[in-house]
C-alpha cells in the first residue's frame, strides 16, 4: 500500500504495520493507486517508446520502423476503437 501526501504530493510506502495505519489515518495522506500508461497520457502526447511500451503490453506487434501515428492505429485497432 502506498500513500501520497496532500500537500507536497510526495509518495510513501510503509514497511510496517504500525507506520501504514498511522498514514491510513492521517488527515494528511491519501492512499495512492499507481496508473498505467495508457491512463496516464492519450496515445497523441506519447512518444515513441511509450506507444512502443503499451502496444507490447496488450500484445499488439509493432516494430521500430513504425511511425507514431502507425503505432497508434494499431492500438486503436486492438481496443475496438
Amino acid at each position: 500500500m502506498k500513500f501520497r501526501n496532500k500537500e507536497t504530493s510526495v509518495i510513501l510506502e510503509p514497511r510496517s504495520a504500525v507506520v501504514e495505519n498511522q498514514l491510513r489515518n492521517s488527515p494528511l495522506y491519501e492512499e495512492y493507486q499507481e496508473k498505467a500508461v495508457s491512463e496516464e497520457k492519450p496515445l497523441e502526447r506519447m512518444n515513441k517508446s511509450e506507444l512502443l511500451a503499451l502496444a507490447a503490453q496488450i500484445g499488439v506487434q509493432a516494430t521500430e520502423k513504425a511511425t507514431n501515428a502507425e503505432i497508434i492505429a494499431l492500438i486503436k485497432a486492438a481496443r475496438g476503437q
